[in-house]
């Protein structure tokens, strides 16, 4: 009976297997009588971390670093920077042996880029040179097998610049004690592993670490400060240097043609005229200091420019990456009284109709309940901090309404959501940054000091809100979206006269808005 195309198919299939599985134990066969191992590579990026660094290099701990996370330095008699940096984080790091003997098995890291270009050194146990091999990502394959005696102890070394056609200048190879990588320009990463091969196929798994520093810089304008990034050019930082030669004995540097302009920070002209920048990253040469500093040759926020501008004690840390935060923050004190509302009402009915009481007055859903507060002309704006919201609002200032619709921060009311924050994120949905999604704002709280809800009227009319994604949480600020919009208005200023700033909030079920508004001055920051 002749088969089925089906089972010629499945026989092919069986007879293919068997020819790889014969052919793999063929050639562990013949390294294993032939005394000899089999080194495949496999490799994966991982950032070098601070505690690594510190712990591989021991004698450079008295001149690294400080764990410093914060400071402060004025911009002008009325405005601080406060600058605080974080180690950006890298991919989770697991325990496990760079090589192991027959195994196939491999954890997952950070890849390289396809093609990327990278070299392995091998030397023996007396530290002589035996051969090397120059791979490109994702091709290893293509490349003559590396063979070496089973039962001696090698060290490998690899090296990458982050390049698909490019490597660094070896010198010196000839003996482990003197190897070294010349005047090394681009992402360096490096490896060392002494091991100790078994007979046949041994898996050399590469690990490579960046060696040189990388500092984002990140500008934001405090809730406290109007006005945006207007202009920013001739950034840097300083030391950097051109290039280093790196000696894998000793795991050191020799830094080369300090650069006098420093490594350039480089912000996007498309941020321009928003209240948050971030740089490009900078890739920065430079040793262990603490005394490095960021250097803004012009920098306009709202309608202060200055020239040079520079925030001291830059920390850099070879092999590190981080985020510098800039944060400027205008010092400010309250005009008059302080003055509050605090409503919270619950839903009732009445006649069949849903709606609540307020000052003995039935207001049914869809109409609209007020407070007026009379705001002493400042010269810095006001600010209204909102602790709890159910579940929109406005506000009318100097007989002009703040935004052209009922802010509506809830979905599924009886209006459409129209407030989100800017990076994305969406009440009662995801949240940009990750982990859960954002809860609802009736079920938030804020506090006088963590506000849940923060309006920011500018001494020019200008209207930014901001608000916090969890109860007690930091800021993020808001935008309007889905049709609404602000309006336009005067600001009246201490020469001009009050402001008459009246809050609504249309009946929507339960009704709640608690909070305090003030006019604000500047005042010198101490």
């Amino acid at each position: 009976m002749m088969k089925t195309p089906r089972n010629l198919l499945l026989n092919l299939l069986v007879i293919f297997f068997v020819g790889i599985l014969h052919s793999c134990k063929q050639e562990n066969q013949d390294l294993a009588e032939g005394n000899q191992a089999k080194v495949e590579v496999t490799i994966s990026s991982l950032d070098e971390s601070e505690e690594d660094y510190l712990t591989k290099n021991p004698e450079k701990i008295s001149s690294a670093p400080i764990r410093q996370s914060s400071g402060s330095i004025n911009y002008s008699d009325h405005t601080l920077v406060e600058y605080s940096w974080t180690q950006d984080k890298g991919p989770l790091k697991t325990k496990q042996n760079s090589l192991k003997a027959d195994s196939r098995a491999a954890i997952k890291r950070k890849p390289l880029g396809n093609n990327i270009a990278y070299s392995v050194l091998v030397y023996d146990d007396q530290g002589n040179y035996v051969t090397e091999r120059n791979y490109n990502y994702g091709a290893e394959g293509s490349v003559a097998p590396l063979l070496l005696d089973s039962e001696k102890t090698y060290t490998f070394l690899a090296f990458s610049i982050n390049s698909t056609n490019t490597l660094p200048t070896i010198i010196d190879k000839q003996k482990l004690s003197t190897v070294k990588l010349s005047k090394v320009a681009g992402d360096l990463m490096t490896f060392t592993k002494q091991v100790r091969l078994n007979v046949g196929v041994n898996l050399l798994s590469i690990i490579l670490k960046h060696r040189y520093s990388s500092i984002t810089t990140q500008l934001t304008a405090d809730p406290t400060t109007v006005g945006t990034f207007n202009n920013i050019s001739n950034s840097s930082i300083k030391p950097a240097y051109e290039y280093a030669t790196y000696s894998f004995t000793g795991d050191s540097f020799d830094y080369l043609m300090e650069k006098q302009t420093g490594c350039p920070v480089v912000f996007p002209t498309s941020q321009l005229g928003s209240r948050t920048m971030t740089s490009t990253p900078s890739f920065l040469i430079s040793p262990a200091t603490t005394t490095g500093v960021l250097n803004f040759g012009t920098i306009t926020i709202d309608d202060e420019t200055k020239t040079n501008f520079s925030i001291p004690k830059i920390r850099i840390t070879p092999g590190v990456s981080y985020t510098l935060k800039l944060n400027f923050k205008t010092c400010t004190e309250n005009v008059g009284s302080v003055q509050g509302m605090n409503w919270n009402y619950p839903e009732s009915f009445y006649g069949g109709v849903s709606g609540i009481w307020k000052d003995n007055v039935f207001y049914a859903r869809g109409e609209t309940i007020s407070r007026t507060i009379i705001a002493p002309g400042a010269d810095y704006g006001f600010v209204f901090d909102i602790t709890e919201l159910d579940n929109a609002f406005n506000m009318e200032l100097n007989g002009v309404r703040l935004a052209a619709r009922e802010i509506q921060f809830e979905r599924g009311a009886s209006s459409s959501q129209n407030i989100r924050f800017k990076d994305g994120s969406l009440y009662q949905g995801i949240n940009s940054e990750g982990g859960n999604n954002i809860g609802a704002v009736y079920n938030m709280k804020g506090t006088t000091s963590n506000p849940l809800v923060k309006v920011v009227i500018g001494k020019k009319g200008e209207v930014t809100l901001f608000g916090s994604k969890v109860s007690g949480g930091p800021l993020y600020e808001l935008e309007l979206f889905n049709g609404n919009t602000f309006n336009t208005f005067k600001w009246n200023t201490a020469l001009q006269g009050d402001n008459i700033i009246k809050v609504t909030q249309l009946v929507d079920g339960r009704t709640i808005l608690v909070g305090n508004g003030s006019g604000k001055k500047k005042i010198p920051c101490s």
